[in-house]
């Protein structure tokens, strides 16, 4: 488990934690509201004009309030038991060290299943030809499809044969004809396959490469550090204590924020954060050295 995993799972147990903690207090809550009804009589109505009136009043209000702060920790405890739930499900982050190899993998483990569907299509058609040349469908018009039976028995036909081998490719196949207004059924593919993702990955792939290639860089001047860190995928900006309103202002309206666990302003690495960082950094050395420095 490398670095950026032990802090995923470290941010996994905070929320179980987080979860933990709510549904506790909120099955507190609910014993004391039910501890407070409790003491009321069942059915015991208001004496609107007796003493008692306006202490029966608070003791209910107080039960209310209980109730509804049971509520709110529960509803709390759902929240943060779905966060830990997320954690680590949104793909393969530039943070994790081991990102490139795993962007690699990924882009293999899509082209290998490009090329496992365009065989299974490939075989389809093949099926469907045979299938269309034993019953003569391969000789009827295009004008004719709507309309031939010979055309159906082919499709069936090819159907029956295709299931031998790939079942759920049929059952795709059978769910496509459905849809067409009338079957031209050479045409239909049981899948189909996209090259978008893969092109997606391989440019981050690219960038994460790039960066790596470049290295860590670091300029150090007027009471602050900024540094480019291509093995934690951030650019970051580090001072000399807490710096001014004025300096917070400029990082925080560059896309900067406060991270508590690398206790400095940071972004995620990107083309465009390094831009930033540049524009950061000419505001701050424009800036007296002492409000820098506060």
């Amino acid at each position: 488990m490398n670095s950026y995993e032990e802090r995923q799972e470290a941010k996994k147990e905070r929320y179980k934690e987080k979860a933990i903690k709510c549904a506790n207090k909120s099955d507190q809550l609910y014993k004391d509201g039910r501890e407070l009804a409790e003491m009321i009589p069942f059915g015991q109505p208001i004496l609107v004009d007796h003493y008692s009136a306006n202490r029966h009043r608070s003791h209910i209000e107080k039960i209310r309030k209980k109730t509804q702060l049971s509520i709110q920790e529960q509803e709390k405890a759902d929240y943060y038991a779905q966060k830990a739930e997320s954690v680590g499900t949104g793909g393969i982050s530039s943070y994790d060290p081991e990102a490139a190899e795993k962007i690699k993998e990924k882009i293999e483990s899509l082209k290998s299943e490009n090329e496992r569907i365009k065989a299974i299509n490939k075989e389809w058609r093949k099926t469907y030809n045979k299938a269309a040349k034993e019953t003569g469908a391969d000789k009827i018009e295009k004008t004719q499809l709507k309309s031939s039976k010979e055309v159906e028995a082919a499709f069936f036909l090819a159907v029956e044969e295709f299931k031998k081998t790939h079942e759920e490719a049929a059952k795709e196949i059978v769910s496509l004809a459905a849809c067409y207004a009338y079957p031209r059924y050479a045409n239909l593919r049981p899948y189909g396959t996209s090259t978008v993702e893969i092109r997606r990955l391989e440019q981050r792939l690219k960038l994460l490469e790039h960066y790596a290639e470049k290295g860590t860089l670091e300029v150090e001047k007027n009471g602050y550090k900024c540094t480019q860190d291509p093995e934690e995928m951030r650019v970051i900006f580090e001072f000399n204590g807490k710096p001014s309103e004025e300096v917070r202002t400029i990082l925080k309206r560059n896309g900067f924020k406060w991270s508590r666990y690398a206790c400095a302003w940071v972004r995620k690495l990107t083309p465009n954060a390094c831009y930033h960082a540049r524009v950061v950094m000419q505001s701050l050395d424009g800036l007296a050295s002492d409000e820098v420095d506060a």
